[in-house]
């Protein structure tokens, strides 16, 4: 009777204790965190493993249906990421052959909070341009040159400098106003950091280098403390000796493959392409299989391209990738309104990307040659309905960056007020290119248009003194128009337009862009950008097995109940007009407009 006695006073001071590390161990599997960003981390001990530690599959099962899989992250730790699309409680368990990571367990708690940047998705009626979910509009991508990592070799000051220097940033009022950069990738470091990146230096390791992707997710982090997204090319060309060295031996090339996607398929602010000039070693067959390799094992989308065959619109290597990458070069002729409408009709399915980098090299014709040549670039692709391209300003003459304060002035306020003029800032916080928004030449004798018909008309034109324009199909009987003068960067409040209406007289002869009509307001006067619309929760999916975002806004606020009933009439707001215009907005064939040569 004396021992039973010790034994239930023994387990009555043991029990508490028992029960608090349980608790504490179920409190240590379990995250919180926002919608989009930033994703939620587990950390997993492995001692029980043989063999390559990159080969063994461990897939976690989210309770809302998502599969992720764990990675290997060196020594005996492999960790499991997950990105939440939608407000609620999501638990998981560990499927794997290995005893150690199987039967893991663990829980994530997505708040209703928008994280930014949201992944870009397909958007718009048609699905062809790029969208954010987290700013609840499409963006243009506009995407400035970045050094190489390993190449240029920049320090952390001037990591920060070039991001201060050419990124719109919170306040938006830093640099040159660029929403993304674009790397030109380490190509075969992703196997070992600390070669030189050719195939014949790099074969030392057909194992995925965890150090090399460490460095490229500090980007992604500095990139996302400034709301802005990053595009990497992965590999150059074989003819340089920096193709991927395993580009015939399927075994490395998958367990790449395979790694990135589940490294970083939960990190928001990513698009890829494979690389440049691939035309010169890539066949159809084997682009369609790189874009699965990723896709297949990401559940969560993320934009995967390959550029395509240079001033070739009517061939595109990769059939299945879910942009389409051209390469329209400029040392013949520069990107006029004309080519970006090309590049944007030449796909009717996917957004579309223009890979070759439109970049000044002093001396060489690579790109705009100057400030005006600028201005002309950026506003062809918004006008052509957000067609993605990348720019550059590289002072030496051999191509190389030898400088990090950006662009010169004259040419930053330029391409400052074409950033200030489509996103929402603190000094002007209407949002203005939309989804639904579709050419509108034929509304304007003298101008390049685009519109959502019924609410919203942007017009754009060069060297004028004035915009003729036709908006009486205008859903109200007056609205808000606003004019940008986009070479000194100065707005004009021009008050209230009527319907009627038919031209404005600008103050000067200069290039005017003309806004008339409804726009939604993102920001009130703060410099925080918090987002109006949240996400949209759940996908449908498209013709061409897209995620569709657009089949309905206001699903969104249905489907995560915990969405503030302000943010839900917002959606049905916006979705009130998609509901009006879709049925259409089509896109229609490419003619000047009247009185033009």
């Amino acid at each position: 009777m004396k021992n039973v006695t010790r034994f239930l006073s023994v387990l009555m001071v043991l029990a508490p204790l028992f029960l608090f590390f349980l608790a504490f161990t179920a409190q240590a599997q379990t995250r919180s965190t926002d919608l989009w960003y930033p994703y939620a981390e587990w950390t997993f001990e492995n001692i029980d493993y043989s063999g390559n530690p990159f080969d063994i599959d461990a897939i976690a099962n989210f309770s809302d249906g998502r599969k992720p899989g764990l990675f290997y992250d060196g020594r005996k730790t492999w960790k499991l990421r997950y990105m939440c699309t939608r407000a609620g409680t999501f638990s998981f368990s560990v499927s794997s052959t290995n005893s150690d990571l199987n039967g893991q367990s663990g829980t994530v708690i997505c708040s209703d909070t928008v994280g930014r940047p949201g992944p870009l998705v397909p958007g718009g009626p048609d699905d062809t341009l790029f969208f954010d979910p987290a700013l609840g509009h499409p963006v243009i991508p506009a995407w400035a040159m970045f050094p190489n990592l390993f190449d240029d070799k920049p320090t952390e000051a001037q990591l920060e400098q070039w991001m201060d220097n050419h990124l719109a940033g919170d306040n938006g009022t830093k640099g040159s106003q660029f929403r993304g950069m674009h790397f030109e990738g380490p190509t075969n470091r992703w196997y070992n950091h600390t070669c030189n990146g050719t195939r014949g230096d790099c074969k030392s390791s057909s194992n995925p280098d965890p150090e090399t992707f460490r460095k490229y997710e500090q980007m992604f982090a500095m990139l996302a403390q400034r709301n802005s997204f990053a595009h990497i090319w992965l590999f150059w060309d074989c003819q340089r000796d920096k193709c991927d060295q395993f580009h015939d031996d399927r075994i490395p090339q998958l367990r790449m493959r395979k790694y990135m996607a589940r490294r970083w398929g939960a990190i928001s602010n990513w698009m890829v392409g494979e690389g440049f000039d691939n035309f010169e070693d890539d066949t159809t067959e084997y682009a369609n299989q790189w874009f699965h390799d990723l896709k297949d094992h990401m559940p969560w989308h993320h934009f995967i391209g390959m550029r395509g065959y240079k001033n070739r619109l009517d061939r595109s290597i990769c059939t299945d990738c879910n942009y389409v990458s051209f390469e329209s070069q400029e040392e013949e002729a520069p990107m006029t309104y004309e080519r970006w409408h090309a590049s944007r009709n030449a796909a009717t399915d996917r957004p579309v990307f223009e890979e070759d980098r439109y970049r000044y090299i002093r001396n060489r014709h690579k790109g705009p040659r100057n400030y005006d040549g600028q201005i002309m670039y950026m506003w062809g692709q918004a006008l052509n309905l957000g067609v993605g391209a990348i720019y550059g300003y590289l002072e030496g003459s051999s191509g190389h960056f030898s400088r990090y304060e950006g662009y010169p002035e004259e040419w930053a306020k330029g391409i400052r007020a074409w950033h200030d003029f489509w996103y929402a800032t603190p000094t002007d916080p209407y949002h203005r290119f939309l989804s639904g928004m579709d050419y509108c030449n034929d509304l304007s004798r003298d101008s390049r248009s685009i519109c959502k018909k019924g609410q919203a008309y942007v017009f754009y034109r060069e060297n004028a003194s004035s915009l003729r324009f036709d908006i009486s199909e205008m859903n109200v009987g007056s609205a808000q128009a606003v004019a940008l003068d986009a070479k000194s960067g100065r707005f004009y409040d021009l008050g209230s337009f009527s319907r009627s209406r038919k031209s404005w007289t600008a103050p000067e002869v200069s290039t005017w862009a003309l806004a008339i009509g409804i726009f939604p307001k993102l920001l009130d006067s703060s410099i925080e950008p918090g987002p109006v619309l949240p996400a949209p929760t759940n996908f449908s999916t498209s013709k061409n097995g897209m995620p569709r975002h657009s089949d309905n806004l206001n699903k969104a606020a249905l489907l995560a109940n915990s969405v503030s009933e302000k943010v839900a009439k917002e959606i049905q707001w916006q979705n009130r007009w998609v509901n009006q215009t879709a049925a259409s907005s089509r896109r229609g064939k490419f003619s000047p407009p009247n009185g033009e040569p």
